[in-house]
């Protein structure tokens, strides 16, 4: 005998939704009444970041067609959107906290004159900072902390490819 069948659905997608995406995952195939509940746009909504709808609306870039919060979550994980032209936003798939990635246009860098902005097909973005020349470079990025996922620890990485180097070196350690 199925023990959670005398228990209502809702509240099976309660207790689904206070755990994580991996978690709903797994727990779909316990009982059909587990894979129900984990199934739902209630427990998948728990999922998404809670302005989502705030994102999706400042987003450049088409999104899949998502018939239930479950598709969204996914392709949010899998598909890095772009929003407001200059970054893009993926959710880390095992928790659902955001990760941005910068574009070059969006940072300051310092030498303006000495950077052309150019197409790059390798890029995730539609333009890279190509460097001419320069002594020193000095690079400093925002974002707004309203963005940003509660109780997340965050690391910044910058992304770059180096054709040639002449003269390269480092007086900090970052």
């Amino acid at each position: 005998m199925d023990c959670f069948a005398r228990l209502p659905e809702g509240c099976i997608s309660e207790i689904v939704s206070l755990t994580s995406a991996l978690d709903a995952t797994r727990a779909s195939i316990l009982s059909k009444q587990f894979k129900s509940a984990a199934e739902c746009d209630y427990v998948w909504g728990r999922f998404l970041p809670p302005d989502y709808r705030e994102i999706i609306s400042t987003s450049v870039s088409p999104l899949l067609k998502c018939d239930t919060k479950k598709d969204l979550y996914f392709s949010l994980c899998d598909s890095p959107i772009l929003i407001n032209g200059a970054k893009m936003l993926l959710l880390d798939k095992r928790n659902g906290k955001k990760c941005f990635m910068v574009g070059a246009r969006e940072l300051a860098i310092s030498w303006k004159g000495c950077w052309d902005f150019t197409p790059n097909a390798k890029s995730r973005f539609s333009e890279v900072a190509k460097l001419r020349s320069i002594g020193w470079i000095r690079i400093q990025g925002k974002i707004k902390t309203r963005m940003l996922s509660k109780n997340t620890n965050y690391a910044a990485y910058m992304v770059f490819s180096l054709e040639r180097m002449d003269g390269l070196r480092s007086s900090k350690t970052v």
